[in-house]
């Protein structure tokens, strides 16, 4: 597959930064205004509409934090899809959600069924609520 001549320059500047494991040029291709961005974690937007995908993870422990929260508690539960000011956290279904392991066959390069399961259309109609005014 070749990628879109537009964003070639971006996409290896991407490959660049994963290979070297250096996330201090990242901000340099997140647009302020982008609807997607990976990982969600890395720095924090404050106020940007946030849709962040959970599955095997802690969403109490790594989930972003919303705009203008400042209740000394935790503002997610450990499972479900819930909203949260700005954020929208999408949780995979499984009774074993979140799992906190990596993946369903417990190694790294294993696939987490929560978010297989989770449907593009399910992101894009959350990604919507956030953005109507």
């Amino acid at each position: 597959m070749t990628p879109e001549p537009s964003i070639a320059p971006a996409l290896r500047e991407w490959h660049r930064i994963v290979a070297n494991g250096d996330l201090a040029a990242l901000p340099a291709l997140l647009h302020p205004d982008v609807v997607f961005r990976s990982p969600v974690a890395f720095k924090p937007y404050r106020g940007a509409p946030t849709v962040a995908l959970f599955g095997p993870s802690n969403p109490v422990k790594w989930g972003p934090w919303p705009q203008g929260y400042a209740q000394p508690q935790n503002p997610y539960r450990l499972r479900g899809t819930q909203r949260v000011a700005n954020v929208i956290l999408l949780q995979g279904a499984g009774d074993c959600v979140p799992c906190m392991e990596e993946g369903c066959e417990r190694h790294v390069r294993s696939l987490s069924d929560c978010l297989q399961k989770l449907s593009s259309q399910e992101v894009i109609a959350a990604a919507q609520s956030l953005l109507e005014k």
